[in-house]
């Protein structure tokens, strides 16, 4: 089923379901992303990882303050919660109790939640569903989430 050019020009304009679960896992993701980050410039020894966190805690945040103002002019009453959910706290708790492993650990949390990332806004840029705008927003942050996933798969330890 195709849209009509009408249906394509009203789609800028509406924010739907689509578009707040959207929001909402992207937010998170910023979140935990950030978090995670800050736990490894305290537990980290490796300057590598360090640089890296440095470089998550300053992208995601400007992702998400982007996420946040493009919401503001779609929906102003619409309001983001400042939370991560149950399986990013358990990765947080996991970061928090690594020991002589905490590298590797925060390694691989990043692969994957980078990978899940990804295919969070390559879903959303792909649907037929979704608010044009965010879905701009998504295919810019794409790049960025991509280079990520390549700097956490190259991170040497």
């Amino acid at each position: 089923m195709s849209m009509s050019m009408m249906d394509q020009a009203d789609m800028s304009k509406t924010f739907g379901f689509t578009d707040k679960n959207f929001s909402i896992k992207m937010h998170m993701g910023n979140t935990y992303e950030v978090l995670a980050a800050q736990i490894a410039l305290t537990k980290s020894s490796s300057a590598a990882v360090k640089a890296f966190a440095e470089q998550m805690i300053l992208d995601h945040s400007n992702l998400d303050a982007q996420l946040i103002n493009t919401l503001k002019t779609l929906e102003p009453n619409y309001v983001l919660l400042d939370e991560i959910n149950g399986e990013q706290q358990s990765l947080l708790d996991r970061l928090e109790a690594a020991t002589t492993d905490f590298d590797a650990e925060y390694k691989s949390q990043m692969i994957e939640s980078h990978q899940q990332t990804l295919d969070l806004l390559e879903k959303f840029v792909n649907s037929p569903y979704g608010n044009t705008v965010l879905k701009g927003l998504a295919q810019g942050a794409t790049p960025v989430v991509t280079m990520h996933l390549q700097m956490a798969q190259e991170l040497v330890l």
